[in-house]
């Protein structure tokens, strides 16, 4: 299972990147700086075609990140797409959702997916479960697509906040294994909450996928999903929010740091040790302080 597509947006201009973006210098700077964030190194950016209603458009060239920016970031702001291929370990996963979380950067769409591998199913097959399951009670719609790298099956409207495709991706991808995807659409007021719960387990999301999918109803639903981890998705949807200072710690302290350590690790080490021997100094006077008797 994995994010397989995120969309986060924001207004907040950065550092002397103001809320005009005057020019594409002023754009390019802002997209290398969110990159290198990002990819924790030199990232190299590359000019693409923008999307509707925006200005700029940037990738940056190893890790397939799009940057792009309207002319005002306080009125519409930036728009940065991650697919599979950026995210295409857990590690990268966890460090876009942790950035998103503590920068506060709003996720307005993001695609979970469960593969199932060497199985028999099929997107028909979930179609026909899903339709005799819920035989006079079709809340939601159900559609079957043919298509020519295989079938697909949709749950949901596309418009709605969730969303679900089942297909082949085996045949998407040309291979001969397999492989058959469940994939859930998040987006608008789902995809922030989604964004939030993932940023701690990634596990949270399978539980609202089985409730959206609503496999009790069948017999086949419930032995496929056996297949994921025991206990997914139990405590969905944390709330815990970074505080301000928190999060300003996480990006620009830990960003400072690293940069400089880059440069000069070994002063790097020293600040550190002696911040730390300050702070205990520091931690244990505050303790004392508030023990003692005062003196009337």
């Amino acid at each position: 299972m994995k994010v397989d597509w995120l969309s986060l947006t924001g207004k907040a201009a950065w550092g002397d990147v103001g809320a005009e973006v005057a020019s594409y210098y002023a754009a390019k700077t802002f997209a290398q700086r969110m990159f290198d964030l990002i990819t924790e190194g030199d990232a190299v950016v590359t000019n693409e075609k923008p999307p509707p209603h925006y200005v700029y458009s940037f990738r940056e060239k190893h890790s397939g990140l799009q940057f792009s920016l309207s002319e005002n970031l306080k009125v519409q702001g930036w728009l940065l797409r991650a697919s599979g291929r950026t995210l295409n370990t857990p590690t990268k996963q966890k460090r876009l959702l942790y950035l998103a979380g503590t920068h506060g950067w709003n996720c307005s769409r993001l695609d979970f997916a469960i593969d199932l591998l060497d199985t028999e199913y099929t997107p028909e097959q979930f179609w026909r479960d899903w339709r005799d399951a819920h035989k006079g009670n079709m809340q939601k719609s159900l559609t079957l697509i043919e298509g020519t790298n295989g079938n697909t099956a949709y749950l949901g409207s596309r418009t709605s906040e969730k969303y679900i495709r089942c297909y082949d991706k085996g045949a998407e991808q040309g291979v001969a294994q397999s492989w058959i995807r469940l994939e859930m659409e998040f987006k608008a007021e789902s995809a922030a909450r989604a964004a939030d719960a993932a940023q701690y387990d990634i596990t949270n999301l399978v539980e609202p996928v089985r409730r959206f999918v609503d496999v009790e109803q069948s017999d086949t639903l419930s032995a496929i999903w056996k297949l994921q981890p025991k206990g997914a998705g139990e405590g969905y949807w944390p709330l815990r929010v970074a505080p301000p200072r928190e999060r300003w710690f996480n990006t620009d302290v830990l960003s400072a740091l690293r940069k400089w350590a880059v440069e000069d690790l070994d002063s790097t080490l020293e600040w550190i040790l002696r911040a730390h021997d300050e702070a205990v100094l520091a931690a244990e006077a505050e303790r004392r302080r508030q023990t003692e008797t005062p003196i009337l």
